[in-house]
């Protein structure tokens, strides 16, 4: 966790003796430590990639990404796909969205799924964006 200091406020207390008042010193250091409040957010709220058919597998069509304005350790990102077929995967680290299997236009020329992105913080804090790709046939 991360912590910052954020005040230091010089105190100075004094007895009430009417004869020689004693006197104390203290610095007060008011630290803050930061806590998973705020949930990733996506770059895009929809992301929209095209595909060339007949392509090996493992080819990537496109990247994911987002932000997270915690710091360390709440600030990792992990994506993960919904609703998606075996047709794609995505890099849990680097939002990197593959294309598993060789497109064919003829068979499916749209694609539609979510991407959801989370946190490792408790609570787990998360956020998801729309996916959809495009298998164009180039000539």
């Amino acid at each position: 966790m991360l912590s910052l200091i954020l005040l230091q406020v010089p105190v100075l207390a004094v007895d009430q003796a009417e004869v020689m008042p004693r006197t104390a010193t203290a610095i007060i250091k008011l630290t803050i430590t930061d806590v998973n409040d705020e949930p990733p957010q996506f770059i895009l709220k929809e992301y929209k990639f095209h595909h060339s058919e007949n392509k090996p597998p493992n080819t990537i069509i496109g990247t994911i990404s987002a932000s997270d304005m915690d710091s360390d350790p709440f600030a990792t990102i992990i994506f993960k796909l919904e609703n998606a077929s075996s047709v794609f995967s995505i890099d849990s680290t680097t939002g990197e969205i593959m294309c598993m299997e060789t497109l064919d236009r003829e068979v499916a020329s749209e694609y539609h799924f979510m991407v959801t992105t989370f946190n490792p913080g408790s609570p787990q804090l998360h956020n998801t964006a729309n996916v959809s790709g495009m298998v164009l046939i180039i000539a």
